[in-house]
């Protein structure tokens, strides 16, 4: 008995853009800086200066610290693409079929992995988590995986966990 059904190609996946959550709060860290910059100080009120001051500095450090936060998740994301690209165009990755076993799907409310086993060959992921760019869909929200499914997953190890690239079933 062979999957036939497509659950899960990486083919149809493009690059995630949401590495972009960071730039409306860099705005506003902007905002916040130029806004505090053209407070003008007076001699009335001397707390003028420090409010402008701590503004500017707030503003500032917002700036810095999620720019940094918004490069360093840009090449993240870029590169785990990339990656995954590479192995899924040039065929570097493995196939097991066989019978879903140990399956522990991920609870209602969330906060743990949905995991299982195919032949011996351990899989895990979680939803919202789709910095790998594999098959992350959990049964409780919609993903195809169950006790005893027929399945045939094409997929590679990242160093971390086994990333589904392809998920076909019965």
């Amino acid at each position: 008995m062979e999957a036939s059904h497509i659950v899960y190609d990486f083919a149809n996946r493009s690059i995630s853009l949401g590495f972009l959550g960071p730039l409306p709060f860099i705005g506003v860290g902007l905002f916040i800086y130029y806004y505090h910059k053209g407070i003008k100080n007076d001699s009335e009120a001397m707390y003028r200066i420090h409010t402008r001051k701590n503004g500017m500095i707030i503003g500032l450090a917002m700036v810095i610290f999620l720019s940094i936060g918004f490069i360093i998740t840009t090449i993240e994301g870029f590169t785990n693409y990339f990656h995954a690209k590479s192995i899924y165009d040039n065929h570097n990755f493995k196939t097991v079929e066989g019978t879903v076993e140990n399956y522990h799907p991920m609870p209602l409310g969330g906060h743990d992995t949905e995991r299982f086993d195919v032949n011996g060959v351990h899989f895990e992921f979680m939803d919202y988590d789709g910095t790998d760019y594999g098959y992350n869909n959990a049964a409780v929200n919609g993903g195809a995986i169950e006790k005893n499914l027929y399945v045939k997953i094409s997929y590679f190890n990242n160093g971390k966990k086994n990333v589904i690239l392809k998920l076909e079933t019965d």
